[in-house]
């Protein structure tokens, strides 16, 4: 780490040069190899397909996307419906069980979901 920002060093990429034809590559690290995270920290692969519900037991959908707005994440929770944005903060995310694939949230109020995109079709 070296000012809150992971460096990374891979065998034969020597220079700027060399690590640009590495650009928008998927990385992937073994889980095992991770770091432990705190309680209540997550990695966003994690969260992904994790069933949403709102305080009453509503299902609101699944997490499909983490956003980094840079203040705190949201989390793109979709079903057929649409998609709902809901803020990764404490006041909004009641609960986390990764193992039961489930969270709870407080839906704040003025937060709407935004109705399914249309998907364009390739001619």
């Amino acid at each position: 780490m070296h000012q809150k920002t992971l460096l990374l060093a891979l065998r034969g990429i020597t220079n700027r040069t060399g690590a640009d034809t590495l650009r928008n590559l998927l990385l992937e690290v073994p889980e095992v190899d991770l770091p432990p995270l705190s309680e209540g920290e997550y990695y966003r692969y994690q969260l992904i397909g994790v069933e949403v519900f709102d305080a009453a037991g509503e299902a609101l959908g699944r997490i499909e996307d983490v956003i980094d707005t840079g203040a705190n994440d949201v989390y793109a929770v979709r079903n057929a419906d649409g998609e709902l944005l809901v803020p990764a903060i404490d006041s909004v995310v009641r609960a986390v069980d990764l193992p039961g694939r489930r969270m709870e949230v407080d839906v704040p109020p003025g937060l709407e979901r935004r109705p399914p995109e249309k998907r364009r079709t390739k001619r």
